[in-house]
Formats: structure tokens, sequence, C-alpha cells
């Protein structure tokens, strides 16, 4: 009693099929993971600019008042100028709250692209195992099953032409 050879050309053709949609899956995700730490880097590092601009003119601006301030403290200018001392002062307490913002922002950002670094050999060991099984899964579908089936076409086509000449 013989058993039947098990239908293998349509397991051969669902590895082949899946490795090869699991490898462009992994390469798509790594490369979304990429782009969004190079847009978020770039982001973080515009909005340090931002905020560095913002500093160095509340700075000059409250230099300014200062100096101004010295001078012209009896009179009414004083009055004026201590408002916009306050005023300032208020600004820079804003200033100082969204420095501490962007610095959470950028801490959380640093240790989600370290995890990202730390597991990132782990894409490249997925892409690498998904194209290894799609490799081997395609030669053993053709090897196996699609090469006799071409071999079969052909004969059968060569018969048809013979056919014809005759």
């Amino acid at each position: 009693m013989t058993i039947p050879n098990l239908p293998t050309d349509n397991l051969y053709k669902f590895g082949f099929v899946f490795s090869i949609i699991v490898f462009i899956f992994f390469i798509y995700y790594h490369n979304k993971k990429v782009e969004y730490f190079q847009k978020m880097d770039l982001e973080l590092k515009f909005k340090e600019l931002d905020l560095d601009l913002k500093y160095s003119r509340l700075t000059e601006d409250f230099l300014y008042v200062a100096e101004s301030f010295k001078s012209n403290r009896d009179s009414e200018m004083g009055d004026v100028l201590s408002k916009k001392f306050e005023e300032l002062d208020n600004s820079k307490l804003k200033a100082d709250s969204t420095l501490v913002l962007y610095n959470e922002k950028v801490g959380q950002f640093n240790v989600q692209k370290e995890e990202f670094e730390n597991t990132q050999c782990l894409y490249y060991i997925a892409i690498g195992v998904s194209l290894f099984f799609s490799i081997i899964c395609g030669l053993l579908w053709y090897c196996k099953s699609q090469k006799f089936e071409d071999r079969i076409t052909k004969l059968r086509y060569l018969e048809m032409k013979q056919k014809l000449q005759q």
C-alpha cells in the first residue's frame, strides 16, 4: 500500500507568497519608524531654535527695560517700564514652562528612539528570515512542481505544433 504524495504545490505557493508579504510588511514598518524619528528629530530641532530665539528676544527686552528703568525710576516712564517689566516677567514664566514641556517631550522622544534602536536588529532579523523563507519556498515550489508543469506545457505545445505542421 502506497501513501499518495501530499499536494505540496499549494503549500509552497502559500509559503512563498506569505513570506513575501511578511518581508514587505517589515520593510514598510521599519521605514515608517525611521521616517517618523527623522521627522520628530527635525521638528524638535526647529522647536529648540524657536525657543532659543524667544529666549534671546526676551533677554534683550528684559535688559533694555532694566536699563531704562534704572535711569527713569521717578518719572511716569518708570511706571510704564515697571508694567513692561512685569509683562516680561510673565512672558519669561510662560517661556520657562514651555521649556520644561519641551524638555519632557525631548526626554520621551529620546526614550522612544533608544527603544527603537535597541529593537532595530529584530527588524533586520525578521526581514532576513522572511526573505530566506521566500527564497526557500520559491525554490521548492519551482523545483518540485512548477518545473515539471512547465515541461508538460512545453511538450503539449510541441505536439500541437507538430500536428499543425502535418
